[in-house]
């Protein structure tokens, strides 16, 4: 590969950390031909019961093992159905092979399926006895499947009487059966009631190995193995929404490999399985399912709208709903960033004015309070104090699903997480590329000599241990050595930890950048918004620290579990939020969408629901948890309160004697392993917090903005660097400290801005362009200008000490808005809003493509946006406050307020046509260069719907 830092030798990196950070940095540098390392400290058990390296972070599967059915099965006690991803329960499926206990042979003579009798059959009953009292003694629940084997040639005895050649596959077949049935009558008795099940042999197929590794010398067998249920738990469901650009980009890079290790043909996005519908149910109400797709015509659209008048919205709810969306979609990158990451999503709605404390409108009750409810639930923000850009992105590509058919909406996949994704993923990274995955750690950041140097530690996979010194084997050494060296190291764990380890950077009084910003990020509380400083201490709890301290601290607890059962239970084809639940809830069925259905005979269940607990702060209002929040609870009182809260949205009110929905209650549990409860066995924390964007809070993330490598007309220039340890690219993105180290993850500036694994995938993206920009620029002088010792960070590569930072701006023009690109754009811009652009490259490869959502949305507003940034850049209003297109429908919902009307008033009423004539005339002056149209559209089919769905409801 060329522009490596010494000529002739490929490039080095270290990656801590195997998330989706991680996992992508890797991925992306080594298609590109650098020798890449990703060193994990998290081990975790897979679907065999043998431990691995974890892979994926909180996105992997947690794999637990079902615990022995007791008397009274799902009727009996909820601490009975818990399960855990323990070692003593999910390495008894190793274990046991371990031990030499499974697989167990029968043994049988040419052509008979009579059992043995004799010395062979007391020992196959003995090592049945041994085998059943390890697993009774593990409690687990189990099958032990007896698989029939034959030899076409071997079972065909000598001609004569009661001869049965084998040269017919049903006789073949018919043989194995007979066996595997007589070794089940041998050994019922020691198995005393245990599940069997029979499964025989295709035709030449081999038996397996003895227990001692031997292979057999014949094929006349039966064998008995041991089958677990396995659960396939996870900290939380999967959901790849159609705007996931940056995950769906990798996907399609990561190949399927059919048993022999070749391409199959198919790659990892094709197991993202999109969902057709999506369900509300509140209070026993009728369910709302809604189809992801758009309406086939405007009848369709009414009902949809008529559905929702049924949850108790009035039309002016919905009116002002989409008058506040398409506003939102009108305004520029440059005004979003200066208005509206300050106040939060539902201060937009309200169209609330901080300079005068004004609000444009009123909602119903019902609206608000889902309004203030499903957004954490839905998209995992905060609409009372999350800040309105980062909602209002997501809000428009989520709606962007209501008119566009897209190929992927509400994704799930077609399989556990680890199994249609990570495995496949880490296959390709080692299999094709050569990643290194190393067992070790990063335990801290220090400036030895002026370089940055990595002090980490390796992990003895089979003991756990840490050596250190003499204790190192000369491979160990080598790797610890490796774990120093290399060109570049990349940290790329959670803010937790990441916080952690440049700790003593910050106490040597020399942290820069990301490790300068990282101080108290985590450990400290944010004031309330809008203020803004640097906060109190966190709280000590259980071993670290407390989070989700106030409403608006930015670590909260958002986790999931999952109801296993034996027997079928969808709810629904998709996602359901469960509106009126105290502890925000949402569930998806996913078995229901896998390739490989699960079966009672060989996996122990049938169905599962996977729940996303989104609420630990609400009380509940029923049952043993009667007053408490999820916070205050238990795992068992956790999942018993979540259960009776579905049941109790889904059964219709008052009919508690003869209820119409009575789901089977579930015999398996699991909550994520990421949740730390103390020795009492209640919460107390969650082990990696999850980061909600609170408004005013965007800009203290640490790290500069991201950059988007895309032709742009008009680009950003970077902020300039404060220090001299820190190097940025002329063009801006992020920073690489002391030469060699980067940052990645979620709780970095991206453009997605939610903690999501698509932020966490952009944020690889970005730590992979600052390396290859700085193995251009700094490191290969060859392949690019190197750049000028002592100039300024932002400065052209081979500028002199002293020259201003690159700019693509035209003279004149004014500062940026804050966070985003120059607001004034000429209108060919527009071109580059939906359509696909030349990649731009380095000699050592492709920048990582960049999805700006902000320059994704409906290009048929682009135009509008345009203006907005036009006359940004003067200093003036909003076009649609310059021109009050929403003071009349704000006067009629301020009317309907004040008079107390709640149904059918609001601007959709009988004054609907004038109103409609008045707000094209204001639009079309509005936007004299063209766009008024577009929003035209949408109103009128937005206003008609709205009221044929009031005919309806």
């Amino acid at each position: 590969m060329g522009g490596g830092s010494d000529a002739g030798r490929r490039p080095t990196v270290n990656v801590f950390g195997a998330g989706i950070a991680g996992l992508t940095v890797a991925h992306e540098l080594a298609e590109r031909g650098f020798v890449v390392r990703v060193v994990e400290q998290d081990t975790c058990l897979d679907r065999h019961g043998r431990r691995r390296i974890a892979m994926g972070g909180v996105a992997r599967t947690q794999y637990a093992i079902g615990r022995q059915a007791r008397p009274g099965g799902a009727e009996g006690p909820w601490s009975a159905r818990f399960c855990r991803s323990d070692v003593d329960g999910m390495s008894a499926v190793a274990e046991a092979r371990d031990l030499r206990l499974v697989p167990i042979h029968v043994p049988f003579a040419r052509g008979s399926h009579d059992a043995p009798g004799g010395e062979t059959r007391a020992d196959v009953e003995a090592r049945v006895r041994a085998l059943l009292a390890y697993l009774r003694g593990k409690d687990v629940d189990f099958r032990l499947e007896i698989t029939g084997y034959a030899d076409a040639h071997d079972d065909a005895p000598p001609p004569g009487p009661g001869s049965r050649p084998l040269t017919n596959p049903e006789e073949h077949r018919e043989l194995c059966v007979e066996r595997a049935e007589a070794a089940r009558a041998l050994i019922a008795a020691a198995a005393g009631g245990a599940a069997c099940t029979i499964a025989a042999s295709r035709q030449g197929e081999r038996a397996p190995r003895r227990s001692d590794g031997e292979a057999p010398d014949h094929n006349r067998w039966a064998v008995v193995e041991v089958c677990f249920t396995v659960l396939p738990g996870e900290h939380g469901f999967r959901f790849f929404p159609s705007y996931y650009n940056h995950v769906f980009d990798t996907m399609r890079r990561i190949p399927l490999l059919d048993e022999d290790g070749n391409e199959s043909g198919r790659t990892v996005y094709d197991n993202v399985v999109p969902t057709p519908n999506q369900g509300i149910v509140s209070g026993g109400l009728s369910p709302l399912i809604m189809p992801r797709s758009p309406p086939g015509s405007d009848h369709e659209r009414a009902e949809r709208l008529a559905a929702l008048r049924t949850m108790g919205y009035t039309a002016a709810d919905l009116t002002q709903l989409m008058l506040r969306v398409l506003r939102y979609m009108c305004t520029s990158a440059g005004r979003r960033a200066l208005e509206m990451e300050r106040i939060s999503w539902w201060e937009y709605l309200e169209g609330y004015d901080p300079a005068t404390g004004a609000r444009l409108y009123h909602y119903s009750e019902r609206f608000e309070r889902d309004a203030k409810t499903q957004s954490r639930v839905l998209a995992s923000f905060d609409a009372v104090w999350g800040d309105a850009r980062t909602c209002g992105n997501t809000y428009v590509q989520l709606f962007y699903n209501w008119v566009r058919t897209l190929p992927k909406v509400d994704g799930t996949l077609s399989g556990p997480t680890t199994e249609a994704w990570l495995e496949p993923w880490r296959a390709y990274l080692e299999r094709r590329l050569g990643v290194q995955f190393i067992l070790g750690g990063l335990e801290r950041l220090e400036l030895e000599g002026g370089e940055i140097v990595p002090h980490g530690f390796l992990i003895r996979l089979a003991t756990g241990e840490r050596p250190a010194g003499d204790d190192l084997t000369p491979r160990e050494r080598e790797l610890a050595e490796a774990l120093r060296s290399a060109d570049y190291h990349v940290v790329a764990t959670d803010a937790c930890s990441a916080e952690a380890v440049t700790e003593p950077l910050r106490r040597a009084g020399v942290a820069a950048g990301v490790p300068r910003d990282l101080g108290g990020f985590t450990t400290k509380v944010r004031p309330a918004p809008p203020e803004e400083g640097e906060g109190a201490p966190r709280p000590a709890a259980g071993a670290g620290h407390a989070f989700g301290v106030t409403a608006w601290d930015r670590f909260q607890t958002m986790s999931g579990l999952q109801f296993f059962f034996t027997q079928e239970l969808k709810i629904n084809n998709g996602y359901v939020y469960y509106s009126q639940a105290p502890w925000g809830l949402t569930s998806i069925n996913s078995a229901q969408f896998w390739r490989r259905r699960p079966t009672l005979e060989r996996d122990g269940f049938v169905s599962l629901l996977s729940i996303d607990l989104c609420d630990w702060n609400t009380r509940a209002r029923e049952g043993a948890a009667a007053g408490r929040t999820a916070a205050e609870c238990g795992p068992v009182e956790i999942a018993e309160q979540v259960f009776a809260q579905i049941v109790a949205e889904m059964r219709p009110a008052g009919a508690a004697e003869a209820p119409i929905y009575d789901p089977p209650a579930p015999t398996w549990f699991y909550l994520d392993e990421y949740l730390e409860f103390d020795d009492r066995g209640v919460f107390t924390r969650a082990r990696v917090p999850y980061l909600v964007p609170i408004k005013a809070d965007f800009q203290s993330r640490p790290g500069p903005p991201p950059w988007d490598p895309t032709p742009r007309v008009v680009s950003t220039p970077p902020a300039k660097a404060p220090d001299a340890a820190l190097w940025q690219a002329p063009h801006g993105g992020y920073l690489v400290h002391w030469g060699k180290l980067v940052f990645a993850g979620v709780y970095l500036k991206t453009f997605t801005r939610m903690s999501t694994m698509e932020a966490a995938n952009e944020s690889g993206r970005h730590a992979v362009n600052a390396i290859l920009d700085h193995l251009r620029l700094v490191k290969a002088p060859a392949t690019g200008a190197a750049a000028t010792p002592g100039a300024p960070a932002g400065a052209p590569a081979g500028a002199p000490a002293g020259a201003p930072a690159a700019s693509s701006v035209p003279a004149g023009a004014p500062a940026p808005a804050p966070g985003g690109g120059y607001p004034g754009a000429a209108p060919q811009a527009a071109r580059h809003m939906r359509s696909e652009v030349f990649y731009r490259s380095t000699p050592a490869g492709d920048y990582c493509a960049i999805w700006d959502m902000e320059h994704w949305e409906l290009p048929e507003f682009a135009l509008a946006k345009q203006y907005d940034a036009w006359c940004l850049e003067r200093g003036l209003p909003h076009p649609w406050d310059l021109l009050g297109i929403e003071r009349i429908p704000s006067l009629v919902s301020k009317l309907a307020h004040s008079a107390g009307a709640q149904a059918g008033a609001g601007p959709a009423g009988a004054d609907g046509a004038s109103l409609d004539a008045l707000l094209e005339g204001t639009l079309r002056m509005a936007y004299p260069w063209g766009g008024a149209d577009a929003v035209l559209e949408m109103l009128r089919g937005i206003r008609k719907a709205v009221e044929e769905g009031s005919k309806q409801a």
